[in-house]
């Protein structure tokens, strides 16, 4: 009876061990595709046991890696399932939003966005998403509030930062006039790091160097 009971106890720790390992590792997938770093998404998805009650959402985290990147076949059937209120429709709008930045689809991104927005207006995320997409499209103005109050919301939180601890994002503070705002990318299109450059910076400093002369 004592074998058998200690046997049973140490089945019962090896599967809640076995739970709790996929857990975590399915929460750092989680984390790891929205902040865009796609391999160790993959990493730490591959590493999954896919367990009773874990399946779906390991399911559903591969395929929302797909679809911020692009892929975007059955949109319509992703767009559906928001609709229709489900559990995980703020992390599928995201998802959508960023894949249709990657095929360039701006508007469209901006649209996702909004989405989660009219839901929760203070969410960093989705405005750091919209104020992407507001950039390509040359709203210069209105991406640049969305990125501020998104930072100011979450810092660090985002691909430029979550890889490179020194990268941020100074507003008004700037050494030398700047004329437009601009970026520069690292390691690919969904790895960007971000540097804004505001058109009014330029004339704060050239002022400023008036007014010191």
């Amino acid at each position: 009876m004592r074998t058998l009971v200690t046997g049973l106890i140490l089945g019962i720790a090896i599967v809640a061990a076995a739970y709790a390992f996929t857990t975590g590792r399915l929460f750092a997938a989680r984390e790891a595709r929205r902040d865009d770093d796609c391999a160790a998404a993959e990493s730490c998805l591959a590493a999954c046991w896919r367990l009773p009650g874990l399946r779906g959402a390991i399911d559903l985290e591969e395929q929302l890696l797909g679809v911020q990147q692009g892929d975007l076949r059955n949109e319509k059937e992703w767009h559906s399932r928001v609709a229709g209120n489900s559990a995980d429709s703020r992390l599928i709008l995201e998802s959508l939003a960023k894949g249709n930045l990657a095929r360039f689809q701006w508007m469209t991104a901006q649209s996702y966005a909004e989405s989660i927005l009219d839901q929760q207006p203070a969410d960093a995320r989705a405005l750091w998403l919209r104020g992407r997409a507001q950039f390509e499209m040359h709203l210069e103005e209105q991406a640049l509030s969305d990125l501020e109050r998104a930072m100011e919301r979450e810092q660090g939180a985002f691909e430029f930062a979550a890889h490179t601890p020194t990268c941020f994002i100074v507003w008004g503070m700037f050494q030398r006039p700047l004329t437009s705002m601009s970026y520069y990318s690292l390691g690919g299109p969904m790895t960007s790091v971000w540097y804004l450059r505001w058109r009014g910076v330029g004339r704060n400093n050239r002022s400023q160097s008036a007014h010191g002369s």
